[in-house]
């Protein structure tokens, strides 16, 4: 009997991670951060395509996160504080004019990883949104999603709605972007998540 009821609990953490954290991402407390925009102070923005090198980092900070990427891994903190880590799956990015497209493909799934329990993210389907800003200033808003979602577990098997892993995969509220080279490490809400760019 108590090992049936530790079987069952582990799951229901699972689907609390991907279903729980909703509300988090909206509520940043932050307030002051957009107020603190390159645009609010134009005059120290000359003197940057002096030098060969400055100008290589500043295009790479306005175009970051412009591009094609693969997700790598990603941490999300759940409701409860508790620390899910994603890796591996099929899973491509889109940054483009403000628009933002993540494709998921259910060939390959996500592992996940919650309080020493792992479990499988089978996602097959899209998720759209729109960003603004660049850098460290970032605000994406969350769009439209669609496709099927199956979370597995020891052998048992949940489906989930798409909206549900949107509210945490999708990307919304203010965020950061950061790119070095081919890597991107983008911030949002409560989620981070590891992106390389593709070569072509």
């Amino acid at each position: 009997m108590p090992s049936t009821r530790g079987r069952l609990i582990v799951p229901t953490a699972l689907v609390a991670l991907l279903v729980g954290c909703s509300g988090q991402p909206a509520a940043p407390s932050s307030a002051p951060a957009p107020a603190v925009t390159s645009s609010a102070t134009p005059v120290n923005a000359s003197p940057a395509p002096t030098t060969g090198s400055a100008t290589s980092s500043a295009s790479t900070t306005a175009d970051c996160p412009a591009g094609e990427y693969t997700l790598q891994s990603f941490d999300v903190t759940g409701v409860d504080g508790s620390l899910g880590k994603g890796t591996g799956g099929d899973v491509s990015v889109d940054f483009d004019n403000g628009r933002y497209e993540i494709d998921f493909d259910d060939d390959t799934p996500i592992s996940l990883t919650l309080a020493g329990d792992t479990g499988k993210l089978v996602l097959d389907g899209e998720i759209k949104g729109t960003y603004s800003g660049s850098g460290s200033s970032l605000r994406f808003t969350l769009g439209s999603s669609n496709g099927t979602a199956r979370l597995t577990h020891d052998g048992t098997s949940r489906t989930l709605k798409m909206s549900q892993v949107a509210d945490v995969l999708g990307l919304h509220g203010k965020g950061s972007a950061t790119c070095s080279g081919a890597d991107l490490t983008l911030t949002v809400g409560k989620g981070t998540f590891q992106l390389v760019r593709d070569n072509d």
